[in-house]
């Protein structure tokens, strides 16, 4: 019953996961596929789930520089560093909330280096992952911080 489930009146449910054997982007385009249906609603309430079911997967994280990240944040000092918007809120501890971005992804081989991190707002940091032209735009980045660190980042 994990791949389908037969519920009351014969209807069969197809439970989707993201299958990363297959790429990543194989639950993003059943998300797409669906966005088009006509009775979207409708399907959405009867593939509800009130319990649904945990899995366990391995994971793992690189070992990341506190410093670095402090860096970057005073580096940009609230706004960010990709587009120039403002933080788009303050922390509990009164900071103002930027995420550090790594313009060559860790996973890729890229360094946990002050030239390689940019602090930028969330909305910013998705779309530099997950936009178009992603490699522009992070070439475009890397080049700012290249620009700001030469400067000791006093041209904001």
């Amino acid at each position: 019953m994990d791949e389908e489930a037969a519920r009351p009146g014969g209807q069969i449910v197809f439970f989707l996961r993201r299958q990363e054997m297959f790429g990543p982007l194989v639950f993003d385009q059943a998300v797409e596929d669906f966005r088009d249906a006509p009775n979207l609603r409708e399907l959405a309430y009867q593939a509800a789930d009130e319990d649904p079911a945990r899995r366990g997967r391995a994971t793992s994280v690189f070992r990341r520089s506190a410093i670095i990240v402090a860096h970057a944040l005073n580096r940009a000092n609230g706004e960010c560093e990709f587009r120039g918007c403002d933080a788009p809120f303050e922390k509990p501890d009164e900071t103002l909330y930027l995420e550090v971005h790594h313009i060559g992804r860790l996973a890729d081989g890229g360094p946990d280096h002050p030239m390689n991190v940019a602090a930028v707002c969330p909305n910013c940091h998705r779309e530099l992952h997950f936009g178009t032209e992603t490699g522009r735009k992070n070439a475009e980045l890397r080049e700012a911080i290249r620009i700001k660190e030469r400067n000791g980042f006093l041209d904001d």
